[in-house]
């Protein structure tokens, strides 16, 4: 039985943030997405240049396709912890992004 069924919002809230908090996700971490379409060659391009220039922070890559254009995409995802964000280091990186490159800081969906 869960602990909706049971009318338990306390616990249900206690293990929804220790979840939260072992996964890094928020209110614990902020999420910063950068993704960019393309060819097959430019996708392939893009996810080693990202993994590269962005190494340090543990990129997560995603491939998929744009909902509205169909074209492929490669999405990076970094999670840092809400304090250490604003980085200058990191924002200096985002900011020499070429611009087919688009760039979302807490975005309201990962996909």
């Amino acid at each position: 039985m869960s602990f909706a069924e049971q009318g338990n919002i306390l616990d249900f809230y206690r293990t929804e943030i220790a979840e939260r908090e072992e996964l890094k996700y928020p209110p614990f971490s902020i999420f910063i997405k950068v993704i960019s379409e393309g060819t097959l060659k430019d996708i392939e391009k893009k996810t080693a240049y990202l993994k590269n220039l962005f190494m340090e922070h543990d990129p997560s890559i995603i491939h998929g396709r744009g909902m509205k254009t169909g074209h492929l995409t490669v999405s990076m995802i970094l999670r840092l912890p809400r304090n250490a964000w604003p980085q200058t280091e990191l924002t200096n990186k985002l900011l020499l992004l070429p611009p087919d490159f688009s760039i979302k800081v807490d975005p309201e969906s990962l996909l």
